[in-house]
């Protein structure tokens, strides 16, 4: 049955006649469908829909009647052992009730029709009532209900029309309305296109001003790299910046940058923060950074600076990072500052004076060593620091300065007067620098103060002086025994051979002494060592007494705790007991006592000497215990090399011990040192 919902089979179906389909099963006629004829001839509710429902419903019939069903049954078994249509009068089914007011007459007719699907039996059953009758009440009633919807179409086709001519009169406004649209955005497309143009060039323009900035970013000779703000990621970074952190471009493009470069982040990471929320840019000179480039590692200085990108709305869109290795530049500045430093104290250590001479202003900058030198207070001129030169001297700079002028460089040595009219001498050591034209532009120079020096010199003139002195004495004494010796031997009248060996044997002494003092001065100046042990001071003293014959006259006043005892050089010890006797004896030969004297001070022991011979001056005293100087430095009165108290202070002083004199002039003098009491 699945035609029944055919468009062309409804269109028969619906027609003039009333029809009504009713299912294959004869006996229980369920109803199918059923046409508007059928619905207005049998004045069914238009709202209720009968389709499934029993056909009697349909009929007008509350309940069934064994007589109506059996012969509407028989007559739809006849149909359907026909195979064709079968007729039977209305009255004769039943369909007419007493009173009834439907439009059915009883001699109308029902035509049953079977129709069949695939098989034998009937799919279902179509039911028209055919009599004349019915069909010209049931046409009048269509007629009334078309000409009644035909009026109400009429009415609502004028209405339609009515709005619709409303509508073409406002569709007419409209058109105009989109015609002027239509110009207008005509000319407006038109601008459009021109802006659309203009902004393609814009575009073109843009994309190549960013195509020459990241040029210009990669071809930069500095290390540059661009990091969003939004996300601290770097969008764009040179081989420059690549080389400075020693790190892969896909270990740094579009990463965040301290995940990129975390041993900086602790330091500079607050730094970039502060610069995107102030927009204010960071500059940094020379930054000492510890950064893992290419895995190892490293030390680096840095100039670099940190610059907001800032956008139309005031805010901080990128940071531009511009770097530069300064490591090379920083190392050498370090270099050539430690150099000026060891140069600087070195000059300081030497006591070394600077200065600098300009030729074209005459003007004289000086250090402070120079001004103690010359005791001057900051000298502006030449002039005036030629002032200060000893009056016999003052040309020796005039002549240098000549030859710095020819040579280049200046060298002399000159006595100049200090404020407290002493003598001092200095060596002046300078260069030259010129102009482009040849000429003296400037002269760079050190002043030392030669003054120890010189007076070392003297003094070891005067060394000299006495040593051959000294060894030319008992030398002569010696070869003059052993030549007298030599012409004697072989005669026999003359026995003097005997007092001549005395008299050599004392030169040798001499000789010997002389040599020992010189030998002792070579010990002192190379590495001492000394071997310690614990002795008794006091039996250290007479011992040495016993041995030296020439105190047998004089009065020996040993004071103090004789049992005192020391840990130290017992043969250096003596050493400087027998250099201070010697002394005694040297200087003070008219005196008739030398005291010796033993005591504890605090944990030092002090062994005194005492003699009341013609004592020290004052001025000389603090310069007794220095090389070559003696006491009487006239050279003729005495001998000796005026070692032997400079050999006794070094001495002394390898024992961590202090050496000194006590001296008044015309009452004697007594020399002391101290060893530790340990």
């Amino acid at each position: 049955m699945s035609y029944i919902g055919n468009p062309l089979f409804q269109a028969l179906f619906q027609g003039d006649i009333p029809r009504l389909i009713v299912g294959e099963n004869t006996t229980d006629c369920i109803v199918v469908d059923y046409n508007s004829a059928y619905e207005l001839l049998f004045q069914l509710d238009a709202s209720i829909d009968y389709r499934g429902s029993d056909c009697w419903l349909l009929f007008g019939h509350d309940n069934r009647s064994e007589s109506r069903e059996s012969a509407l049954t028989a007559a739809l078994q006849q149909a359907s052992n026909l195979g064709k249509s079968v007729c039977i009068k209305v009255g004769d089914a039943g369909f007419v009730m007493q009173n009834d007011r439907r439009l059915l007459q009883p001699e109308d007719e029902l035509e049953i029709l079977p129709v069949y699907s695939d098989g034998n039996i009937p799919a279902y059953f179509i039911l028209s009532w055919i009599g004349s009758d019915t069909y010209l009440a049931t046409k009048q009633l269509l007629n009334k209900e078309e000409l009644a919807a035909n009026m109400e179409q009429q009415h609502r086709l004028a209405d339609s029309l009515a709005k619709e001519q409303a509508l073409v009169e406002e569709m007419t406004a409209l058109n105009d309305e989109l015609s002027a649209t239509v110009e207008e955005l005509s000319a407006t497309n038109e601008e459009l296109l021109a802006s659309q143009h203009s902004l393609n060039s814009k575009h073109e323009e843009l994309l190549a001003s960013e195509e020459r900035f990241r040029l210009l970013i990669r071809q930069a000779p500095v290390g540059i790299c661009v990091i969003r703000s939004s996300d601290l990621k770097i969008v764009e970074v040179n081989d420059g910046y690549l080389t400075l952190v020693g790190k892969k471009r896909e270990n740094l493009a579009y990463k965040m940058v301290w995940d990129a470069i975390p041993e900086a982040a602790s330091f500079y990471g607050p730094i970039m923060d502060e610069v995107i929320r102030s927009g204010m840019p960071f500059v940094a000179t020379e930054h000492e950074l510890l950064l893992i480039r290419f895995d190892q590692p490293e030390t680096v200085w840095v100039d670099f600076v940190y610059e907001p990108v800032i956008a139309d709305n005031g805010m901080v869109n990128a940071v531009l990072v511009l770097a530069i290795d300064v490591t090379e530049k920083v190392k050498s500045r370090k270099a050539i500052e430690e150099a000026g430093e060891r140069t600087r104290l070195a000059v300081e250590s030497a006591e070394i004076g600077t200065f600098e001479y300009n030729y074209d202003t005459d003007k004289v900058l000086t250090s402070a060593r120079f001004d103690d030198i010359f005791d001057v207070a900051r000298p502006d001129s030449r002039a005036q620091l030629l002032g200060n030169f000893h009056p016999d001297d003052v040309h020796l700079s005039a002549e240098a300065h000549a030859v710095a002028a020819r040579d280049g460089k200046m060298m002399y040595e000159a006595r100049i007067l200090r404020r407290d009219q002493s003598v001092h001498w200095i060596r002046v050591h300078a260069k030259v620098f010129y102009h482009r034209d040849g000429t003296a532009h400037k002269l760079l120079g050190t002043v030392l103060d030669v003054t120890t020096h010189k007076q070392l010199q003297h003094q070891k003139d005067d060394f000299i002086s006495i040593a051959s002195h000294e060894l030319k004495t008992p030398i002569t004494s010696l070869k003059a025994s052993l030549q007298f010796l030599m012409r004697i031997q072989d005669r026999k009248d003359v026995d003097l051979s005997g007092k001549l060996l005395q008299q050599a044997n004392r030169s040798m002494e001499r000789i010997s002494k002389l040599i020992d003092d010189l030998l002792n001065v070579s010990t002192v100046n190379s590495e001492l060592q000394l071997n310690k042990k614990r002795f008794v001071l006091n039996d250290l003293f007479t011992d040495i007494c016993a041995n030296m014959p020439a105190l047998d006259r004089y009065n020996l006043l040993i004071e103090g705790d004789s049992n005192v005892s020391v840990y130290a050089d017992e043969h250096r010890i003596e050493q400087v007991l027998v250099n201070l006797l010697n002394n005694a004896l040297k200087y003070a030969p008219s005196s008739q006592e030398i005291g010796f004297k033993v005591e504890i001070q605090n944990q030092f022991v002090r062994v005194s000497l005492r003699d009341q011979g013609p004592g020290i001056p004052v001025e000389k005293q603090h310069n007794i215990f220095k090389r070559y100087v003696r006491a009487d430095d006239s050279g003729i009165k005495v001998s000796g090399l005026g070692l032997g108290l400079y050999i006794s202070a070094d001495i002394i002083h390898r024992h961590q011990g202090e050496i000194g004199v006590e001296s008044i002039p015309g009452e004697g003098a007594t020399f002391w040192f101290t060893l530790p009491a340990l």
